[in-house]
Formats: structure tokens, sequence, C-alpha cells
């Protein structure tokens, strides 16, 4: 999967000078030096998918953001658990709906705005069953 990925973002020079790509046998190591895991994959929107990551490789210094919404994920669990830092992407979501209202509306968001945008979301959300 890696190599199809790689292949993908070769295609945007200025990415491949940012982003570098490690063998899955190297997260142990690399994840020991990081302060922030994000979690940008599908992994945790279905009941049942496991963590991105074993949960022992969480360290007291890291952070965990997991962009998945709908529910809390097991890598958010095992964060929490662990005591760590921890966020969903709910925030992202609701984010990216302040630009949007923003773009459409030629106008600022007041913190009003943001503020009824956010509980339109989780009413949203617990409608579809979703809890955060």
């Amino acid at each position: 999967a890696m190599d199809s990925a790689k292949k993908h973002f070769m295609k945007f020079k200025y990415v491949m000078d940012i982003i570098e790509f490690i063998p899955a046998q190297q997260i142990p190591q690399v994840i020991k030096n990081c302060q922030l895991l994000v979690n940008a994959s599908p992994v945790g929107m279905k009941e049942g998918d496991g963590s991105i990551i074993d949960k022992n490789l969480l360290h007291n210094s890291l952070s965990v953001y997991d962009l998945v919404y709908n529910r809390d994920t097991q890598l958010i669990k095992d964060a929490r658990a662990s005591r760590l830092r921890q966020h969903s992407g709910l925030g992202m979501l609701l984010h990216q709906g302040v630009e949007a209202f923003e773009k459409w509306t030629n106008r600022s968001a007041s913190m009003m705005t943001v503020i009824t945008m956010k509980d339109a979301l989780l009413e949203e959300l617990k409608s579809a069953g979703i809890n955060n």
C-alpha cells in the first residue's frame, strides 16, 4: 500500500520535499521521537475497526489527532486510556463548515454562528446515532 501512496504523491514535487515515507517495520522506532500522531486514514470509521498502531507505542509526550469524527476510534480510546492529549475529527469537520459558510456568505462567522453550527452538527450526529 505504501508503494501506491508513494507513487501517487511523487506527482507532487512540493509534497515529496516535506513527506518522508517509511517502511511499516520502522514505525515503532520513528513514533518514539514523535510528538503528534495524526490518523488521516479511514481506519476507525467502522464499528470493530482496530487501531492504526499498537497501543504500546503510545508514549507520554505524544498527542493524538484522529480525523474520524463519527465515533471514538480505538486509537482515541487507547490514547485516552493512556491519558494522552487526543482529539477526534469533529473540530475539523466543524471548522470546514465555518470556512464554507464564510466563503458562501462573504462574511466572517461570529462566535455565536460557530456555536450554533456546532450545536447543529452535534444534533445531526446524535440523530444519526453517533455520540460524540
